[in-house]
């Protein structure tokens, strides 16, 4: 199976009643490929900060991210039943560690840490803890995505205030007036937009 996905997955409104988490659990292929366009770039973001930390090209990543899309694919079963941490932190701390099992499996890269290095590089991996600003950078990565999956099946409008109210912050009042619209029926398009994400994504997106 291929984990990095070719287009964009079509919306489809009618498969949110059951989670996107649920589908992939139930190796719905459809919610395979929904899933690598939406966490993708977050992976990607991850995999290519900690090889900038190691002063390694960023050649090395889609062979990493490939590795991360199949661990998540065996293991995903897991995250439900013993679950310690948000799916967010689960995946970032699998993506570091299949970043180190990949420095560990490469000769040529291996050699430059030593041993002591690369075990910390593990510890790290498993304890996690970003900052305020890394929590917002990924908020908004994610964000970008999950709109950009969903925005082509949307009307002009819709999109516009999902991008200016989910990702650009800015008030209902002010998209309102430059949309032609009441704040309160802006605030009424951006709550349904989120239910549909919540309905979704939910389950992945919680901090709990």
């Amino acid at each position: 199976m291929g984990f990095m996905a070719k287009h964009d997955t079509p919306y489809n409104p009618g498969t949110t009643s059951v989670s996107l988490l649920e589908r992939l659990k139930s190796q719905d292929e459809a919610a395979w490929e929904r899933f690598v366009v939406v966490y993708g770039p977050l992976v990607m973001h991850w995999i290519r900060r900690r090889l900038r930390e190691l002063d390694l090209d960023g050649d090395h990543r889609h062979d990493i991210s490939q590795n991360v899309f199949a661990t998540v694919h065996r293991y995903i079963g897991d995250f439900g039943r013993q679950r310690k941490a948000s799916f967010r932190k689960w995946l970032r701390q699998l993506t570091d560690s299949r970043t180190v099992d990949y420095l560990r499996s490469k000769p040529q890269i291996e050699r430059t840490f030593t041993e002591t290095e690369l075990d910390a590089l593990h510890r790290r991996a498993e304890n996690l803890d970003d900052s305020e600003a890394d929590h917002e950078e990924e908020q908004s990565i994610l964000f970008q995505a999950i709109i950009a999956s969903i925005k082509k099946d949307r009307e002009p409008n819709t999109v516009r205030i999902m991008e200016e109210t989910m990702i650009g912050n800015r008030s209902d009042a002010e998209v309102a007036a430059e949309l032609g619209m009441t704040a309160n029926a802006v605030k009424q398009a951006r709550a349904r937009i989120k239910k549909s994400i919540r309905d979704e994504f939910g389950d992945m997106l919680s901090e709990g």
